[in-house]
């Protein structure tokens, strides 16, 4: 997730160092903050999106393919 600069606040994809890359299913993504929205959601990484999203007045959730990142 990004502020309205550009710059890095948090999420899942972020380097630090040798590590394995997970893959995520754009859909899935979609499903898991919907399923959020209404409590469904266990994930840790929802839950802190949910928690953050309302701080900002304009945000938008977009797909980056990793060949484009």
């Amino acid at each position: 997730m990004r502020d309205e600069a550009g710059k890095w606040i948090f999420g899942f994809n972020r380097f630090i160092g040798s590590c394995f890359v997970f893959e995520v299913d754009l859909l899935e993504v979609a499903t898991a903050i919907q399923e959020g929205l209404t409590g469904g959601s266990n994930s840790a990484l929802v839950k802190k999106i949910l928690q953050r999203v309302p701080r900002f007045n304009y945000w938008s959730i977009c797909h980056i393919p990793r060949e484009v990142n």
